[in-house]
């Protein structure tokens, strides 16, 4: 599940015999979702009132990390910080030092990637602000902040009382992002 593209450019050796009680910065990155003006512009908006569409990703020892519905299998992915092909970077949050190896970080991911498969992705359930939530918590950092995960909390209230609009939308999303 971990091949050399989602390692931080060391090898698995150096990796292997770094040495225990490092801590290593964790960072945040938010996105608007896709590469829409359109959705930029509404963040901005709504980000006042505490919600917006959004990606997240978390970024620890040189790779970052996220969730996204894909292919059968994982649906974790890493790239480069602040890279992501399919959204417009926002703004990149400090959430603090995890006091962890770089072998123990990837551990949490190989862990994630078993149970954070594609095929159980949810734009309103289970999506990359969820997963970024259960990625900090493993990485002992308590969280994501409560207004990024306030913005599925709105859309699973849309959900429920107009379930068809939401799934046209939820479609239409994937496609656009060549996702579904």
């Amino acid at each position: 599940v971990l091949g050399p593209d989602m390692l931080s450019g060391r090898s698995w050796a150096e990796i292997y015999r770094a040495p225990s009680g490092v801590e290593t910065d964790v960072n945040l990155h938010v996105y608007d979702l896709g590469k829409s003006s359109m959705v930029s512009r509404a963040n901005r908006v709504l980000g006042k009132l505490g919600i917006g569409a959004f990606h997240a990703s978390v970024e620890v020892y040189g790779r970052e990390w996220s969730f996204a519905a894909g292919e059968i299998g994982t649906g974790v992915h890493s790239c480069e910080p602040q890279s992501s092909g399919l959204h417009s970077h926002r703004k990149s949050l400090f959430m603090g030092r995890a006091m962890l190896t770089e072998l123990e970080v990837l551990e949490i991911v190989r862990s994630l990637s078993l149970c954070w498969l594609s095929e159980d992705y949810d734009f309103v359930r289970r999506n990359c602000c969820h997963f970024v939530d259960d990625f900090l918590r493993r990485l002992g950092l308590g969280g994501a902040p409560q207004w990024l995960l306030r913005s599925s909390g709105a859309a699973a209230r849309f959900q429920v009382f107009a379930p068809r609009a939401a799934s046209v939308l939820q479609r239409r999303f994937l496609r656009r992002a060549n996702i579904s």
